[in-house]
């Protein structure tokens, strides 16, 4: 429990992870055919879905953060917010399984990306950090 300057507030947090492939990067991203993104867009988000399932994540009553974290086994590493496309759609999962209401701003307060590092495998980890006020 976390006491501020504007009352009592819980806070929640989950998390999923992503280790079965590797996050499309913004900058070949933008050069992929619109189709081609429309379903690597699908999949991920069918992705964020289900793995927000599995995290048995309560719906968030108020605006969340959420923080990515990238680890590369190999190669170089990328910018911080390369994976943004990947993120995007794991969001809209989330929203789609109901954790959260919505993407917009009323909903998401903050995402922030990590500068990615090396690990023994590939792996992005988006952690939802939920912060509910007392009497909501």
């Amino acid at each position: 429990v976390y006491e501020g300057d504007h009352g009592r507030s819980e806070v929640r947090e989950w998390a999923i992870v992503v280790e079965a492939a590797k996050p499309d990067l913004a900058n070949a991203y933008r050069r992929l055919h619109w189709r081609t993104r429309a379903a690597r867009d699908a999949t991920w988000r069918a992705m964020g879905h289900v793995l927000t399932l599995a995290a048995r994540a309560a719906p968030a009553e108020g605006p969340v953060t959420i923080t990515v974290r990238q680890e590369c086994r190999r190669g170089v590493l990328p910018d911080p917010g390369a994976t943004f496309p990947t993120v995007k759609a794991l969001v809209d999962g989330m929203v789609d399984a109901g954790a959260l209401a919505g993407d917009t701003s009323e909903h998401i307060a903050a995402i922030t990306w990590l500068a990615p590092v090396r690990g023994d495998r590939d792996r992005l980890v988006l952690t939802v950090r939920a912060h509910e006020e007392e009497g909501t």
